[in-house]
């Protein structure tokens, strides 16, 4: 049935066939429209995910139960008025109530990103002054994690008739599944389609067509065409973008996941822990000790116990994981050393307010410069952090990833941008602002990983809180 050449007419003589309307596209399995399917499968499949990472990370998960009961109804909300406020037909008076309804096609990721990571923010640094927990850490798994979600909603898209690419044949997309490449083409807006009278063509309208070709002469367009003539139109197969930036979005997840947040295990080649300190870390990588007995692996405070592996001949030794978590990420900083930091910077806190409160401005200007002041800069945390880490390991920081992800999603939207129907930029219909827009995207990307990786853990890091390990 399905070819290249075939027009719309031939589509609905195919659907009355099998005694089905238009809408029956985007059903899944004939029962039930996918979209919505997909997007609470996706929602659902990035919690599961969050709850798992922060139970390895040995985070309470409280705090992020709550916080879904904020974040999620407000991203979801935020993705459906981003999407359709852009849109001619929501910006009239009579519909414009209809951009909170998420469950029509019509949602921008960006506005489901800009007031999840809103309400986030603001739940996460309210818990974050009881908790200690820095909301980096929340953001880290979180966010990436989307990247998942993402691929899930886009199979939702494709049962709406959405995001398709460039031009193609259809024995081009051959090699798809049938249920993808039939999908794979753009709708007429038949919701557009009203008489001379200002009546809209009816739901059953397939149906009737099947009975009375004539009547769709009666109904025409913005451009005054009548529906009889656009159904004869050739359908234009398109290549799979959803599918495209699906495959994208797993790739970026892997990396990420996988890749930046262990490059640390890469990068300190010439500073690993086995280099430094042979007998606390026997690994097949030391070379001087592969395995050690027990009693002679040097051993310090951890946050948790570290699982060795015993070796055929009785010995110990570890893996890759188990050494960092040993070297750095478990271990705990010296007791007396960090008590001392924090007094020190509880008692300039404390003589911080008493000046702001009993010096004049100019002498309080003086004393103060315009970082402490404005920026809030906690003049003890290069000292704090490297109390944390005396080794000098390179390691990636807490809000790198975040940062990444903005980064990374945002090149693949500008590499797949010019693919799209206007109307699915994020900007609809507006490409210089779209564009803009995604330059802006990559530049937050960018600036949040420098400041995280490069600034904030001289400035804003103090002691007693959870980064990218415990303070």
């Amino acid at each position: 049935m399905f070819k290249q050449g075939m027009t719309i007419d031939d589509y609905i003589k195919y659907l009355q066939g099998m005694n089905k309307e238009i809408g029956d596209s985007s059903l899944l399995f004939g029962i039930i429209s996918a979209y919505p399917v997909f997007m609470v499968l996706a929602v659902f499949t990035v919690i599961a995910i969050c709850m798992y990472q922060l139970k390895v990370k040995g985070i309470p998960t409280r705090d992020f139960e709550i916080g879904l009961i904020i974040v999620v109804p407000a991203a979801v909300l935020g993705a459906s008025i981003f999407g359709k406020i852009f849109l001619p037909n929501y910006q009239q008076w009579s519909n414009v109530f209809k951009i909170v309804f998420f469950w029509e096609p019509g949602t921008s990721f960006f506005g489901c990103l800009f007031f999840g990571v809103v309400s986030g923010l603001i739940w996460f640094s309210y818990r974050s002054k009881e908790t200690r927990i820095s909301t980096w850490v929340y953001f880290d798994i979180i966010i990436v994690n989307i990247l998942i979600g993402q691929a899930i909603g886009r199979w939702g898209n494709l049962y709406n008739h959405e995001i398709m690419g460039w031009d193609v044949d259809y024995d081009q997309i051959k090699w798809l599944p049938s249920f993808i490449r039939n999908r794979l083409f753009y709708f007429p807006n038949f919701g557009e389609f009203k008489t001379i009278n200002g009546e809209y063509l009816p739901l059953d309208w397939v149906s009737k067509y099947k009975e009375n070709t004539a009547f769709l002469t009666d109904y025409v367009n913005a451009s005054n065409t009548p529906l009889s003539k656009v159904v004869q139109k050739e359908i234009q197969f398109k290549a799979p973008i959803f599918l495209i930036e699906g495959i994208l979005n797993i790739t970026l997840w892997l990396i990420l996941t996988f890749g930046v947040k262990n490059i640390h295990k890469v990068i300190n080649y010439k500073n690993n822990p086995w280099v430094t300190q042979p007998k606390a870390f026997p690994i097949h990588w030391n070379k001087n000790y592969k395995s050690l007995p027990q009693k002679e692996i040097v051993e310090w405070p951890t946050l948790s116990t570290i699982k060795y592996k015993k070796t055929k001949e009785g010995e110990l030794t570890l893996n890759l994981k188990n050494v960092w978590k040993k070297a750095f990420f478990w271990k705990t900083p010296d007791y007396e050393q960090n008590v001392q930091l924090f007094n020190k910077n509880e008692e300039w806190k404390k003589q911080y307010n008493i000046d702001k409160k009993k010096l004049s401005k100019k002498m309080f200007k003086d004393k103060y410069n315009i970082q402490i002041r404005i920026f809030n800069i906690n003049p003890y945390s290069k000292e704090i952090t490297k109390a944390n880490n005396p080794e000098n390991f390179k390691v990636i920081m807490s809000g790198v990833l975040t940062g990444c992800y903005i980064f990374g999603y945002g090149l693949i939207r500008i590499v797949l941008e010019t693919t799209r129907r206007p109307t699915e930029y994020i900007i609809s219909n507006h490409p210089i602002a779209d564009f803009i827009v995604l330059s802006l995207i990559l530049t937050i990307g960018i600036f949040i990983i420098c400041i995280n990786q490069f600034i904030s853990p001289k400035k804003w890091r103090e002691v007693g809180w959870l980064y990218e390990k415990s303070y």
